[in-house]
């Protein structure tokens, strides 16, 4: 049988799934993902979204070099990949009978890897089964799978569903040829499941974002000012959808209201946006009670590079989105993070900053705000070892996000050279033999 051979100058095609939209950090990471990829000579990227073409426009804005294509259609709901994942390949190859099925699966078909993009715990505490089933379904095409600067677990047992979930994700983690988490607490989640993977960080630490303030913006210049970003998180997130409504704003008010006692004035970013759930609005009920005159609300059109610039210029960021504290970090700003999950701890972890952490899950009875104000109370006492302290940990960061990156180029680089060697080799009769391994 004789393998079709792929021509020396042919593009390696890199088709990229499960990439995370309309969330100013996850943006941060994407851009630069890109970067570090384009470092890669001739790799062709295809970036393939189940959403909308606005949502994928307004998320790639207007990054070069790559294609992305949205499949609106394919989203079919939850308990629908969920029946996917569950069905024996035979019958989910059944499935691909679906016309945008089968023009997604064509693509997937035509790449020479899979990745999968940098973020948060879909393999784990989200349990997402449209995440879960778009590696299955490029595990069911033969492809080489990598799964990169993730997140993952816990993984909940309780049920049935969870079970087949855990079950189906751990097949899939193991079955990668390259797999790197971002976080100390996902390391060893996998390590405990007997998961190969590379010790990473998030992958946004791989590139400085350099865009100066907006002219619209330049007043900050002048003024010395906190950033909190919230994060509403009974609104979405698993661990906090039971909490009364309010619980978790008389929590941010709380602390709006510290920020502004300590002269400080208030700038708040949300990090959401699109047609979704997202902070805006959110963040524009938190601020009715606040004095507009040193409160700021930053437009959520601003993207990844812009809010870096903003948080640029704070005297602190107290935060309770993951990438928040990861801008502050990036940009050398004493930080307090609100932890709502481990992937938060466990960078934190990494870099040895975990004392400017407080879990939010314990913030949220009456003394909550009193701690928060403690924790800021030593920030401040300690701030210029600290800042030297994070100075360190944005460089040890840097270091691990590139040579991640370079890891995951000379991976791709060692199995074309297996392939060549494969294409190039003879095969059975005078001259040669056919060589069954390579390694």
């Amino acid at each position: 049988m004789t393998q079709t051979s792929k021509k020396d100058d042919a593009p390696i095609t890199l088709a990229v799934i499960n990439q995370p939209l309309c969330n100013r950090g996850d943006q941060a990471a994407f851009l630069a993902l890109v970067e570090r990829l384009k470092d890669i000579p001739g790799l062709r990227l295809l970036f393939l979204f189940i959403e909308t073409d606005k949502a994928v426009r307004d998320f790639t804005g207007s990054v070069e070099g790559i294609q992305a294509l949205a499949f609106p259609r394919l989203d079919r709901g939850q308990k629908w990949f969920r029946k996917m994942v569950r069905l024996p390949p035979i019958l989910r190859k059944v499935m691909t009978v679906r016309p945008e099925l089968r023009k997604y699966n064509r693509l997937i078909k035509q790449a020479d890897y899979v990745l999968c993009a940098p973020g948060g715990v879909c393999l784990g505490k989200y349990r997402d089964w449209m995440h879960l089933w778009n590696l299955v379904n490029a595990l069911d095409g033969k492809k080489k799978v990598a799964i990169y600067g993730r997140s993952i677990g816990p993984f909940d047992g309780s049920k049935k569903s969870d079970r087949l979930f855990r079950r189906r994700a751990v097949d899939v983690l193991q079955k990668a040829v390259f797999v790197s988490l971002r976080d100390k607490r996902s390391q060893q989640i996998a390590a405990e499941l007997k998961i190969p993977f590379h010790p990473s960080i998030d992958t946004a630490f791989a590139r400085t974002a350099t865009a100066p303030l907006p002219d619209e913006l330049a007043y900050l210049k002048t003024r010395r000012f906190a950033v909190f970003v919230p994060n509403q998180l009974d609104a979405w997130h698993p661990d906090f959808r039971k909490l009364p409504p309010q619980r978790l704003t008389t929590l941010y008010r709380a602390i709006l209201d510290e920020i502004l006692s300590r002269g400080y004035d208030a700038v708040l970013l949300p990090q959401l946006f699109g047609d979704k759930l997202i902070d805006h609005p959110y963040c524009r009920r938190l601020i009715r009670h606040a004095d507009p005159n040193r409160t700021v609300l930053i437009s959520d059109q601003y993207e990844a590079d812009v809010q870096q610039a903003v948080i640029r210029r704070a005297s602190l960021l107290i935060g309770a989105r993951c990438h928040s504290v990861i801008f502050a970090i990036q940009n050398r700003v004493l930080f307090l993070a609100l932890s709502y999950e481990h992937k938060i701890d466990g960078l934190l972890e990494l870099l040895d900053l975990q004392d400017g952490s407080l879990p939010i899950a314990e913030l949220l009875s009456d003394s909550g705000i009193a701690r928060v104000s403690e924790r800021i109370d030593w920030l401040e006492a300690n701030r210029n070892s600290l800042l030297e302290k994070i100075k360190t940990a944005q460089q040890k960061a840097r270091t691990i996000a590139g040579q991640s990156a370079a890891l995951f180029a000379s991976v791709i680089r060692k199995s074309e050279c297996q392939n060549a060697a494969l294409e190039k080799t003879p095969g059975p009769g005078p001259g040669g033999s056919a060589i069954q391994d390579t390694k």
